[in-house]
């Protein structure tokens, strides 16, 4: 019986690698996933920045009211920036007080601002040009895209 002893001539057709419609397939779904998984990071990204602004202005009212107790005045009360948002603005009247706080210039929070005053009446505010879906409110501190405090 002879075989032969030639090796370039082989029964086995093996193949290694991708072909061409296996990697573009990968490259759709890779696509996909991150036209879904991208935006919605950066909104909870956005989403955890506006907490640093809702602790920074309960802060700032809680100092505001310890300084009242110590002066029966709310002047000269000073309140701390925080990373994303600028230091707090605080409005004094003879009556009570209104605190405004602001995002950074150039930051990803950079069009918010949230206000709350003396009777804990609480506003948010996005300026146009902000993130794409955001919107304030007059009642409350808003907290996500579609508008929930």
């Amino acid at each position: 019986m002879y075989t032969s002893h030639i090796p370039f001539i082989s029964s086995k057709n093996t193949e290694n690698g991708f072909t061409l419609i296996e990697m573009m397939i990968v490259v759709a779904i890779i696509a996909i996933l991150s036209t879904i998984a991208v935006p919605a990071y950066t909104d909870y990204i956005i989403r955890s920045k506006l907490t640093q602004a809702h602790a920074a202005l309960a802060n700032c009212q809680n100092l505001l009211e310890q300084r009242f107790q110590d002066t029966r005045s709310y002047n000269g009360a000073a309140c701390p920036a925080t990373d994303d948002f600028a230091a707090p603005v605080i409005t004094v009247t003879a009556t009570g007080y209104s605190i405004t706080i602001s995002g950074k210039t150039g930051g990803q929070v950079a069009s918010f601002s949230y206000t709350v005053d003396n009777f804990n009446a609480r506003s948010s505010a996005v300026a146009s040009g902000g993130p794409s879906g955001w919107t304030g409110s007059t009642s409350c501190w808003v907290r996500q895209k579609d508008g929930k405090c």
